[in-house]
């Protein structure tokens, strides 16, 4: 009997000791957590204040929650998942595409938008007929980016692709050295081409690489916990009928 109610008593406490699901915790501290990049496709401070996609999309969602929304920034995508991976942050908007491995404990969340993705070169330098072409010269990609898998999946048809890849680094980095011709080819999403080239008109497209992919959030699911997924999802749903 001892032995008995010494193990209901351990299973009340591990019961108890369970933490509420997320959703619940977030509600009821009152404050929304999401990290994002300082990007014209995601965050940036313009003339009225803070603007992007990233910032009107979590702001939306911070509303529907009916809590506060308290946005940072770091430097790249890879950092933003990492951020969400750790517990710091409950969601990643940061401009991220579907494509690449996600550490344990997230997930993606519904794509809000659509993009190609394009080997871009510097205007008026020789343009490279093909990947294979482009291969021969020098193509930088952020480590462990989206760009980094489409040239992965690239090699099974091209063995001898061969590229750099960049630690700490993001797109927009490795666009600009394209345009001042410190590096000769780099990979784009659409959406981050359009808004390069506006700073950089020295950067054109080359060829397009890969099928479309979707834009969309990481979502912290840590401990199979899928609450605050399952309202993202929901969120999204609202949204599309809305527009």
């Amino acid at each position: 009997m001892k032995v008995l109610l010494a193990l209901l008593s351990t299973l009340l406490l591990a019961t108890c000791a369970q933490p509420p699901p997320l959703l619940q915790r977030i509600l009821a501290d009152g404050e929304l957590r999401v990290v994002t990049r300082n990007s014209p496709d995601a965050y940036y401070l313009g003339s009225h204040g803070p603007e992007g996609p990233a910032y009107d999309l979590a702001s939306r969602f911070a509303e529907h929650l009916g809590v506060p929304l308290r946005l940072y920034t770091v430097k790249t995508r890879d950092a933003a998942i990492e951020e969400v991976a750790a517990g710091r942050a409950h969601i990643a908007a940061a401009g991220l595409s579907t494509g690449i491995a996600l550490p344990r404990g997230v997930q993606f969340g519904p794509g809000y938008q659509r993009v190609r993705e394009h080997l871009v070169y510097r205007r008026r330098s020789a343009r490279p007929a093909s990947i294979a072409d482009a291969g021969r010269g020098q193509i930088e990609v952020g480590a462990a980016s989206a760009h980094q898998r489409t040239l992965e999946d690239l090699r099974l048809k091209y063995p001898d692709l061969s590229w750099i890849e960049r630690d700490a680094t993001d797109t927009e980095e490795i666009l600009a050295d394209v345009s001042q011709g410190k590096v000769q080819y780099t990979l784009a999403s659409s959406t981050e081409f359009a808004l390069n080239r506006s700073v950089h008109p020295e950067l054109a497209i080359a060829i397009d690489l890969s099928p479309e992919r979707a834009l969309t959030w990481v979502v912290s699911t840590a401990g199979n916990d899928s609450s605050l997924l399952d309202r993202v999802n929901a969120f999204f749903v609202l949204a599309r009928h809305d527009e």
